[in-house]
């Protein structure tokens, strides 16, 4: 009887160097959940020993050991960790500017700023910073030698330096996108406590700045700055490129601004809106032609509509509610500019007449019957200061940064920053363009968003590849 054969696998004898054929299953590999497969995904390497070849496990990060992609990116995460914290801390203090006021305080988060440069110098060494933003900061430093009040400018100086310090050195370290999530985020608690406290205590949330003021100030120091926080949160909850919830928050905003009786915030939630249709029927348009067919239309209705406002100004006043002075400034500016005639180069010092009693301030205040602690006007209160050489580099910081925004400008070895993103970026612009016609915008805690933003959209890049939040 013959034996029934049995079918062997022949073995095959591995080439010296190659993987077995066949892997035992204690050391099966398992499969890589991270983005990039490959080597830097935290491979273990195959080990030897002797002529047998073993193939290591792989571990997740949760049982054991980071592997090579993971513990990059979470030194990554750790080192923006600073510059959030800054960024944060700064808003918060804006936005509670009616309880807390602290020169202490932004002196202390520019000093971890520099702290932050320091100890990652060569990626701050390989970013563009803003110069136009250092050139008037030294501008406004060198004033103190010809301040007409030198008591006063050296006074105002420590808050300057340290809110131009704050976004020349974090604005490129977090970039335009996450400069956008911590807004949205920041923008939309304040904007619901400042609603919350306002109808808990409705007497107390008038702006104590102005007697008989029925619009509110809630937590912010004036009813204007509350109006601003009002329009920040608009402008994110509708062009921010990861916001949620849009509706619902954009609401809220505009209740804040309602709220807080401000015209010039009510006239910038519609630039908000026109700015993000713009930007919405430019980007329809693939053909270079049609978008440029675009931005001239919509171009040559603004000038019609500003050529209205010069020829007939209670046209504009009109539509926002306010009388031929309004609410005072033009009195306010009738003064100013007389003082401006007088040194009109280099101004008479940074901030030397607002916030101390002197024959200019007690003179305006007889007249418009509150206290004045600016010109009411952003470009007027630059020129008061630093005169003409302030004024065009101010101009000159705002037309670049909205330019900036129409194009992605690739640095070499990292990411721009999206369209969408930019979208954002020219909004938040554009909204402090038009401000400084009718408030002092660019003085106070209030200017450090606008700079965080001009200096993010300069760099166009973060320091560091971090995954979007």
């Amino acid at each position: 009887m013959a034996k029934k054969k049995t079918a062997r696998t022949p073995l095959v004898k591995p080439r010296q160097g190659s993987a077995p054929t066949s892997t035992p299953a204690s050391s099966t590999i398992a499969p890589h959940a991270g983005p990039h497969p490959g080597p830097l995904s935290g491979q273990q390497p195959v080990s030897q020993t002797g002529a047998r070849q073993t193939v290591g496990t792989l571990r997740r990060p949760s049982e054991g050991a980071l592997n090579g992609t993971d513990a990059e990116r979470l030194s990554v995460d750790l080192r923006m960790r600073i510059p959030t914290f800054i960024v944060s801390a700064v808003l918060v203090l804006a936005c509670l500017s009616r309880l807390v006021t602290s020169q202490a305080a932004y002196g202390g988060l520019a000093g971890l700023a520099i702290l932050h440069v320091l100890a990652y110098r060569r990626e701050f060494l390989r970013a563009r910073i803003s110069l136009v933003q250092l050139a008037f900061v030294t501008l406004c430093f060198a004033s103190i030698f010809w301040s007409v009040n030198r008591s006063t400018t050296i006074a105002r100086m420590p808050s300057l330096l340290s809110f131009y310090l704050i976004a020349i050195l974090v604005g490129p370290s977090l970039g335009v996108e996450r400069l956008s999530v911590i807004f949205t985020r920041l923008t939309r608690v304040f904007s619901l406590a400042a609603l919350i406290a306002g109808f808990a205590l409705p007497e107390w949330a008038k702006d104590p700045g102005i007697p008989g003021e029925t619009g509110w100030a809630s937590l912010l120091a004036s009813k204007n700055y509350l109006g601003l926080l009002g329009v920040l949160c608009f402008a994110s909850s509708v062009l921010a490129p990861k916001a949620k919830n849009r509706i619902v928050w954009a609401i809220v905003a505009f209740a804040v601004v309602v709220e807080s009786r401000s015209a010039t915030s009510m006239a910038l939630v519609f630039v908000t809106i026109g700015s993000g249709l713009f930007s919405f029927t430019v980007h329809r348009f693939d053909s270079v032609l049609k978008q440029r067919v675009v931005v001239v239309v919509l171009g040559a209705f603004a000038a019609l509509m500003a050529a209205s406002v010069v020829v007939d100004p209670t046209f504009a006043t009109g539509l926002l509610g306010r009388d031929s002075t309004l609410t005072g400034r033009t009195d306010i500016w009738d003064f100013v500019w007389v003082r401006i005639k007088e040194r009109p180069w280099l101004g008479h010092g940074y901030q030397a007449y607002w916030n101390v009693d002197n024959e200019f301030t007690i003179r305006i205040k007889q007249v418009v019957g509150f206290p004045v602690t600016s010109a009411h006007q952003a470009l007027l209160d630059v020129l008061l200061s630093v005169g003409i050489v302030g004024a065009i580099i101010t101009t000159v910081m705002l037309l670049t940064a909205i330019l900036r925004t129409f194009g992605d400008r690739r640095v070499p070895g990292r990411a721009p920053a999206d369209s969408a993103t930019l979208r954002w970026a020219r909004g938040i612009v554009l909204i402090y363009a038009i401000e400084t016609f009718s408030e002092s915008c660019l003085t106070n805690v209030f200017v450090v968003p606008l700079l965080l933003v001009i200096s993010a959209i300069t760099s166009q890049t973060t320091f560091f590849r971090h995954r979007a939040i």
